[in-house]
């Protein structure tokens, strides 16, 4: 492997971030707190003056750096090309400038050049900090589903133990997003081994926010790699069941954002892998809009607006996707109450917000069936909906309904 010059070895050196940890902890002596907050404070100024050398150096001789110089330096440089809180506004200016100089230097070599620079960066400077917790259900040689999880089912927690990815990698997440999204489509199934195990560590840790980044980054996954990999490797069904613990959270500040991440995600991983207008396809998109919407949000947290304004949200794409096979599951609760009375069961004193709701009810005025639209919407339909017949005026009509408070 190539040395860095010193200066810029050092450079990226200086670049670790301190512990968060340590500040928390400190933060019980209010003394020892102040001092570790300042000690962060000073490196995230410090941190823009480091990317500024990384730049310059770039600018200066980068078609003179080796794969694995220019991999260490990407490897900073993404870590602060995200949203985090360690992360100035500054420093993330300087990140993407240093990043859009590589893209540049790096698409007249071949697309070959990028992805063995990617190569180096996953099982370089990534995998270290994910090998001391594997996660249990990854078989971390292939990328496939362990269909047995290493250490039997009792070790499955296991991986939280030792979460050395968050202490020593700080913005490895904003690495992992960036290897994904520049990436040829045939690249994923090579480095399948390399993506997979970090993804799933991140997607299923405890902390809300770790699991809102993995989604944005699964969901960039989804986007560009085929269908036939995720089923092939038995990923699919991993992710599946990650996202659907994800949707049951209902107390946290994050909640919100993460329920309506997560029903996204869950419906573009539907519409990838099951094959369109099936039988499949029609059922896993009932099921996700009543166990992650009716059933779940709106049964459990009918009292907390922010998850409920969340839930109409995600609900409007399930409803195009569903078109008229949302009087499937919409009919476990619409004739029964009003649409109204599923936001409002008991007397509120907050309103959800006009303009959700009136999206919602515009998608069900507008579905209908029409010949030729798909052969099991006309089989899986409620009995007695007639052919080009709107969904019935009580599902959508407010007119009758009292003021909002």
């Amino acid at each position: 492997m190539h040395d860095l010059d010193p200066s810029i070895a050092d450079t990226l050196h200086s670049l670790n971030p301190p512990d968060e940890t340590e500040i928390e902890i400190s933060g019980a002596d209010l003394k020892g707190g102040l001092a570790a907050a300042e000690g962060h404070r000073k490196w995230q100024s410090q941190s823009a003056e480091k990317l500024r050398d990384i730049r310059r150096s770039l600018e200066h001789d980068m078609h003179e750096k080796s794969n694995e110089q220019l991999a260490e330096m990407i490897f900073v440089a993404t870590a602060f090309d995200g949203v985090d809180d360690f992360i100035l506004p500054e420093a993330r200016e300087l990140a993407q400038d240093c990043l859009t100089k590589v893209a540049t230097n790096l698409e007249s070599r071949g697309a070959q050049h990028l992805r063995d620079i990617i190569c180096i960066i996953l099982n370089s400077q990534l995998k270290p900090l994910f090998l001391p917790s594997p996660h249990p259900k990854v078989n971390l040689r292939t990328g496939r589903k362990l269909h047995v999880p290493n250490g039997g089912q009792p070790a499955t927690a296991d991986f939280y133990d030792d979460q050395t990815w968050k202490v020593e990698g700080r913005g490895c997440w904003n690495t992992l997003k960036w290897c994904i999204s520049n990436l040829e489509r045939g690249d994923y199934e090579l480095l399948w081994p390399s993506l997979i195990p970090p993804l799933m560590t991140i997607l299923d840790d405890h902390d809300l926010k770790f699991r809102i980044t993995a989604i944005e980054i699964l969901q960039e996954l989804i986007r560009r790699v085929d269908r036939t990999l995720l089923k092939r490797t038995g990923i699919e069904s991993l992710f599946a069941a990650s996202l659907s613990i994800s949707i049951t959270y209902y107390n946290d500040p994050e909640a919100p954002v993460l329920l309506l991440e997560a029903v996204n995600c869950s419906r573009q991983l539907i519409e990838l892998t099951a094959i369109p207008e099936s039988q499949d396809r029609f059922e896993r998109l009932s099921d996700l809009t009543t166990r992650a919407i009716i059933g779940g949000a709106w049964l459990y947290a009918g009292d907390k607006l922010p998850i409920m304004e969340a839930s109409i949200e995600a609900l409007i794409p399930l409803v195009s996707s569903l078109h008229i096979g949302t009087c499937r599951p919409s009919s476990l609760s619409y004739p029964k109450t009003s649409f109204r009375s599923i936001l409002y069961p008991q007397p509120t004193d907050f309103y959800i917000s006009v303009p959700s709701v009136s999206s919602v009810s515009s998608k069900f005025a507008n579905l209908a069936y029409r010949p030729g639209e798909g052969p099991f919407w006309r089989d899986y339909s409620e009995p007695g909906f007639i052919a080009g017949q709107t969904v019935p005026p009580t599902l959508v009509n407010f007119s009758n309904d009292p003021p909002l408070p």
